[in-house]
């Protein structure tokens, strides 16, 4: 891999990853504020 390709792979990564941690902790929010059965119903 070229330098500058892994350099903004990296750059890439450091960003994405807050955002990631971000977004699941919007879902696991969602979740627990989801009634249970309904959360269940939407897994199965």
């Amino acid at each position: 891999m070229p330098p500058l390709l892994s350099q903004l792979f990296l750059k890439l990564n450091s960003s994405l990853k807050p955002l990631l941690k971000t977004l699941s902790w919007m879902i696991l929010d969602l979740f627990y504020h989801l009634p249970p059965t309904l959360t269940i119903s939407c897994l199965l």
